[in-house]
This record gives C-alpha cells, structure tokens and sequence, in this order.
C-alpha cells in the first residue's frame, strides 16, 4: 500500500517543484543540447566532467590577425579591470535581486573566459558553468551584450601598438554579487602590475 502511494506522490512532487522553479529545470534541459539558439545568435555548448563551456558562434577564432601577448618576448604588459563596481553592475544589470538570491541559494556560479585587445576592449568572451545550473542561454546572451558594450579594462605596463590580444578569467560566485564584492575583481581594479 504505502509503494503505491509513493508511485503515485512522486510525479506530483516532481509537478510541484517544477512549478516553484520552472527556469531551473527549463535551462538544464536546454543544456543538454550542443547548439542552442536565441532569437540574435547561435551557441556552441560542450560539456566536460562537471561543466558546461559556452561560445557564441561569431566568437569562435575570432582573433582577427591578433597574436597572443607573449611575455616572454615583450617587455611587461597586462590588463586589469578599470571599475569593480562596474564590473558588478553588468550582473546587477542582467540578473533582478530575487534572480541573484536564487541563483546565490543554488551555490552557482559562473567563469568568464576573455579575448581583451591592445586598448582594453573586450572582444570575445566565452562561459564555463556547472553541469546543473539553472542560468538561462537568454541570460548568458544578455550578459555576454553587456560584458562585450560595457566592460572596460585598463593596461598596466607597457602600452602596446600591434594588434594583439591578452587572455583574462575570472570565476564570479553569484554570493558574491549578492553581497556585491566580487573578490578578484576588487583585486584586478587595484592591480599594478610585477
């Protein structure tokens, strides 16, 4: 009697979770995908172990002719991030406060993996996740616009005139932004170079 009972609970529950949440489940769905569109672009999804590694389609060895900075054959030159806050207002901008603490409940976060060239703009940015996350590919679009319009980065050490790119990561815990002091981004904004 009572295995029937729970036969019969069980999609019930599953109903009602799905109902409380529906974004979770709706983006592990989608993620299983390795192409996934929005109304503006196409994403490119892998997964490996526990993480999801995202890529817009028009960013895939997009470096026009750019060369990777080298430091072993050029004088020191690096990049650090101009504003911590305005850093943390591009995810304030994206996600509402209730999405934050939800997303800050869950224990997600995110890793930004940055193509910056020689002026400090951002050209190319791709997003690593966990496997489980309950972000939306709208909300990776609306945060990749925001990162690629507004974020700005400021070299430290010798300015260079050749195109070329440097390379800039950065994990963000989403408690993080709900506290609003991103940890490593504070410490790019103050960084000064060797």
């Amino acid at each position: 009697m009572k295995t029937k009972s729970l036969k019969f609970i069980i999609p019930y529950f599953i109903l009602f979770c799905v109902f409380l949440n529906p974004n979770y489940l709706n983006a592990q769905i989608k993620w299983e995908s390795k192409e996934i569109s929005t109304k503006s672009n196409k994403y490119f999804t892998e997964q490996w172990k526990n993480s999801i590694y995202i890529v817009n389609d028009r960013y895939i060895e997009n470096k026009t002719g750019r060369k990777e900075y080298d430091p072993s054959r050029n004088e020191f030159s690096s990049v650090k991030l101009h504003s911590h806050d305005g850093f943390l207002k591009i995810f304030t901008d994206v996600f509402e406060s209730k999405r934050i603490k939800e997303l800050a409940n869950y224990n997600e976060r995110i890793i930004l993996h940055m193509s910056i060239d020689e002026k400090g703009q951002v050209f190319s940015v791709r997003f690593s996740l966990n496997k489980e996350t309950g972000i939306t590919i709208e909300e990776i679009e609306m945060l990749e616009n925001q990162i690629l319009t507004t974020l700005q980065f400021d070299i430290v050490g010798k300015k260079v005139s050749e195109p070329i790119f440097y390379r800039w990561n950065i994990q963000v815990t989403f408690k993080e932004v709900e506290k609003g002091e991103i940890e490593f981004a504070r410490k790019s904004e103050s960084y000064k170079g060797n």
